[in-house]
């Protein structure tokens, strides 16, 4: 077997960020970037990545780990090992996954029972396409946390037989530790049932605020429109540094709790890996109106991080609009096809517009002005917002560099926090 590739995609990730940073001036950023300490949330990702990607390679593990091999387990609710899997070889010699019979019927966060030892279900919150959620009150009627119940297939992962990925990856999201990202609480597992326990947010969804006026949806407080969003890109900023790609940031996604808005439901999410240069995750996630068109295209760059910063631009565009992306199209297929479309147009008028700017020796500048055009002008949605007269041009600029059509195009969520319209603002 090839010895393992000298560069990750965590590490493409981050020198994609520090370029980007450093193009634009940022040189502070990027050396902040470059020389940020190893923490908890790296080094859980760094042993959720090395666990899928030793189970696909059959290989041994190739990081230096600080967490111990306790700290990787999981115990059955007696306390005893879970036992692993067998495999058996498939074709081209590389491993399947049985049925996961062996593992115990039930599973639990030890640290979150001994912490909450009593609650009961309250009220249906909602449904997604991962789970349903329901609140979990203490035994004197107060909201303690949201609990989402979560169908757990017998089906291979991110390299992991589905249980097994979940019960890593919920050891990935209890060490997240921003302000601006919903706190993981704890898990259990019963059969094929896995249950997420998060903090409740007594404000409810953005896209609950955003619709609250019926007759006149949106939001018309601009101060409010660009602190909400500065504490987004600040928490994308954070996950990005560390490796994690949200993939499904859309309003319904967003939490707001004492006025200050947080993200939710990482379910979606995506590791840009610390064991190889490929990603592990190619499957297409998250809410149609709010896809990049690369992912609608099948063509994701994935060291960019590219899908969430669209996916911020369309939850602008639905604050200030009042209304969801693509609207008038009238079902997914419509959406995609608008979205794929005009993204493999503009992805031809780059190519040549770049192509001529190299040819021509004598060009003064390396402005695209294919690109510029379509930012502005062109772009559908950047073009409604112009039109509507809710935005000034710093919002207008914000709004077009998120939803630039090609991700490497776009800027990062730490560029964007340097950018007029949040600047100062945090």
């Amino acid at each position: 077997m090839n010895s393992a590739p000298q560069t990750t995609l965590f590490a493409l990730g981050r020198a994609f960020q520090c370029r980007r940073l450093r193009a634009a001036g940022l040189a502070a950023a990027a050396d902040e970037l470059e020389t940020r300490p190893l923490d908890r949330l790296d080094q859980a990702l760094m042993l959720f990545c090395d666990h899928a990607h030793d189970v696909l390679a059959r290989g041994k593990p190739k990081v230096a780990l600080a967490f111990s091999a306790a700290d990787t387990g999981t115990s059955a609710s007696n306390g005893a090992p879970v036992p692993e899997a067998p495999e058996t070889p498939g074709r081209h010699g590389q491993p399947i996954h049985p049925p996961e019979q062996q593992l115990p019927h039930e599973e639990k966060d030890q640290d979150f029972i001994e912490k909450y030892p009593s609650f009961q279900l309250s009220r249906f919150l909602g449904r997604g396409q991962a789970g349903t959620v329901f609140l979990g009150e203490n035994d004197e009627g107060q909201p303690i946390f949201a609990i989402k119940a979560i169908h757990l297939p017998v089906a291979v992962g991110i390299g992991l037989p589905i249980r097994r990925t979940f019960l890593l990856y919920q050891k990935v999201l209890r060490v997240i530790d921003h302000p601006h990202v919903n706190p993981y609480l704890g898990w259990t597992v019963v059969e094929n049932e896995g249950q997420v326990y998060t903090a409740f947010c007594n404000g409810g969804t953005m896209r609950k605020y955003i619709y609250a006026d019926e007759a006149n949806p949106g939001l018309r407080d601009m101060a409010l429109v660009r602190r909400w969003l500065a504490q987004i890109v600040s928490a994308l900023a954070y996950l990005h540094d560390h490796g994690l790609v949200h993939r499904d940031i859309k309003p319904g996604n967003l939490l707001l709790h004492n006025g200050e808005c947080r993200i939710a439901d990482l379910g979606s999410a995506r590791v840009l890996q610390s064991c190889c240069d490929d990603s592990h995750q190619r499957k297409m996630s998250g809410t149609p109106s709010y896809a990049a068109p690369e992912a609608v295209a099948g063509k994701i760059v994935f060291e960019t991080a590219g899908e969430d910063i669209w996916g911020l631009g369309c939850c602008l565009y639905e604050m200030v609009m009042g209304r969801q992306p693509w609207h008038e199209c009238d079902s997914i297929f419509s959406i995609y096809f608008e979205i794929g479309s005009r993204f493999e147009q503009a992805a031809a008028a780059r190519n040549a517009a770049r192509s001529g700017a190299a040819a021509d020796a004598e060009s003064p500048s390396l402005e695209d002005p294919v690109a510029a055009a379509l930012r502005r002008g062109e772009h559908p949605l950047v073009r409604e917002v112009a039109e509507s007269g809710v935005l000034g041009d710093d919002g207008l600029d914000f709004l077009g560099a998120c939803l630039e059509w090609h991700p490497r195009d776009r800027p990062t969520a730490r560029e964007l926090l340097a950018m007029p319209f949040l600047r100062d603002v945090l």
